[in-house]
């Protein structure tokens, strides 16, 4: 929903707004410290993706085992992910559970819930959802194309084993690859049918969070002078002396990284 902002102003707990037909998310401000703060996960010193994953371990977004070990290069779960996917972009709605899979009984059955609810998953055509079943990558696609509503796009078709790819997942493989959510590999091929790692997954939703919003993480001043600067994607604040001015945001204005929707004021 459009937010005109005038001037906004974030002071430790004290937010002070002035806006129009606002849609404003209100929820618990991540720890502006947080990224900074060393993990105990065991396994990823010189992984390619270490810093990315020691950041959303330090905000709660994933942990690791009992053992102290990430295992980076081991497989997501669909079921994980969509825990991941929930609690980063703030999905707290529930809806109902058509999955003949999932059961009140199963840990995953509440963020299933919420991950219908959001719209961004689908089943397969027998009725299951497979919580249990690792990933693959073209089905991580179509997660995030239906998540951020990405348009449909032919890029997928310049990868070459992604031209017979099933046109459920074609479409959105080209779609994350335009917005550089996610890439292909050398020999310009895709691995459509290849299981994400658990790396992988952190970082191709480090990359969709960035497609969807635009943060502001460190306390000053932002917008113009004069005229308005139009922003087509969410606002997040995430530290408390953030001052925007002069801001059209298309999007959602949100106080905390895994903030929640609340009504329109």
């Amino acid at each position: 929903m459009k937010t005109w902002v005038s001037k906004l102003l974030v002071m430790l707990m004290v937010v002070s707004i002035s806006v129009s037909n606002a849609n404003v998310a209100f929820g618990d401000a991540s720890d502006p410290t947080a990224a900074s703060k060393k993990t105990s996960l065991t396994d990823i010193s010189g992984h390619w993706a270490e810093k990315t994953i020691e950041k959303f371990a330090a905000e709660g977004m994933v942990q690791g085992y009992e053992n102290g070990a990430f295992q980076p290069n081991g497989t997501m779960k669909r079921a994980e992910l969509i825990t991941v996917i929930n609690q980063l972009f703030g999905f707290q709605e529930t809806g109902a559970v058509s999955a003949a899979d999932v059961t009140p009984e199963d840990w995953f059955y509440t963020e299933v819930a919420k991950a219908q609810k959001a719209g961004y998953i689908t089943g397969y055509t027998n009725g299951t959802f497979k919580p249990e079943q690792a990933i693959t990558r073209q089905e991580t696609a179509v997660l995030i194309a239906h998540m951020l509503e990405l348009e449909v796009t032919g890029s997928s078709n310049a990868f070459t084993d992604t031209v017979n790819s099933p046109e459920w997942s074609k479409d959105a493989i080209g779609a994350v690859t335009e917005v550089g959510v996610m890439q292909g590999y050398n020999e310009n091929i895709f691995k459509p049918t290849a299981h994400v790692t658990r790396a992988e997954a952190v970082v191709i939703l480090d990359r969709a969070y960035q497609a969807k919003n635009v943060a502001y993480d460190k306390a000053g001043v932002y917008g113009p002078e004069t005229d308005v600067e139009k922003i087509n994607q969410n606002v997040v604040i995430n530290v408390p002396g953030v001052t925007l001015q002069n801001m059209d945001i298309q999007g959602d204005l949100l106080i905390g990284r895994r903030s929640v929707k609340a009504t329109s004021r």
